[in-house]
């Protein structure tokens, strides 16, 4: 393990804070403006589909991404692919159509009911498209996620994944692990993932850490009532912390992830944030030791 001779080994209180700060400033900063407003009203507009649709969607078309219907309705309601400006491509109207469930409420006789009547759903197959069937207004993209590049110049990949294998776990590098994922964790296997196709090795040293933070947050039964946006929130920043500490600097990644994960929550990011605090030192304190080889154990008090 490296030896940080010109930095106090550990990661102490006052520096959690900092960093900390730095990375909820970092947020602020990118979802003040008007494209992350936009980005935030598009995914308030954006159908969510149930579990069998989601189904249905991929077996009809396995690499989509984003669905919905054409938008034309006969009342005259704007929807749809339409209501965010898009339309489908001439040519794709028969050829990208995805066929999906649709609830149609329909009101009946019933004797048994207060009024005399109740209503029933029935569902029937209405065709939608996939973004890529369509053109138009830009998809808003929210806060910028950028992938980290250039080199590992600190060697935090090699030492986070000797931490990784010191816990019991295993890991692997993949070309692909499926649509934009750099990585997962695997708590009933203890294996991790890392992408590597199309990822320099400063994101593959970000990812090691994301993943070893989950590793250490939601794993072994630790963290399963925890919801899948928080999870994100708390490795992420994680992964930024003892990144920083460590003098590399992923605010370009880190900044607008946690931001989009945080959102899904509900709740502003520094409330987010701030519920997980202690959660997060901890898990950073635990990787920044190993990887410092300090004697600092990780289980010190947060603030």
């Amino acid at each position: 393990m490296r030896n940080s001779s010109t930095r106090q080994a550990g990661l102490t209180d006052g520096q959690f804070a900092q960093l900390k700060e730095t990375l909820e400033a970092g947020i602020d900063s990118v979802t003040s403006g008007e494209d992350w407003k936009r980005y935030l009203e598009f995914q308030a507009r954006f159908y969510r589909y149930s579990f069998t649709n989601m189904m249905l969607v991929l077996m009809q078309r396995p690499d989509a991404t984003m669905v919905q219907a054409r938008g034309e309705r006969k009342d005259g309601k704007v929807t749809g692919w339409k209501a965010l400006g898009r339309t489908v491509i001439e040519g794709r109207e028969e050829s990208g159509k995805i066929f999906v469930w649709a609830p149609r409420p329909k009101t009946v006789e019933d004797e048994n009911a207060k009024d005399g009547k109740r209503t029933v759903t029935n569902f029937y197959p209405v065709p939608v498209f996939d973004v890529s069937d369509t053109e138009g207004d830009p998809i808003p993209e929210g806060a910028s996620v950028k992938l980290l590049e250039g080199d590992d110049a600190r060697g935090l990949l090699k030492l986070t994944l000797e931490f990784i294998e010191a816990s019991g776990f295993t890991y692997e590098f993949a070309p692909s692990i499926g649509g934009t994922a750099n990585g997962d964790m695997n708590p009933t296997a203890k294996h991790i993932r890392i992408c590597t196709e199309g990822r320099d090795l400063k994101q593959q040293a970000k990812t090691a850490i994301h993943e070893a933070a989950h590793m250490l947050l939601h794993s072994s039964g630790k963290g399963i009532s925890i919801p899948r946006e928080q999870k994100e929130v708390e490795a992420e920043s994680v992964a930024f912390i003892v990144s920083a500490h460590l003098g590399v600097d992923t605010g370009e990644y880190s900044f607008g992830y946690v931001a989009g994960w945080a959102a899904v929550t509900g709740f502003q990011h520094r409330t987010v944030l701030k519920h997980s605090g202690k959660r997060i030192q901890t898990a950073a304190r635990k990787i920044i030791a190993a990887i410092e080889g300090s004697a600092d154990n990780g289980e010190g008090e947060a603030e």
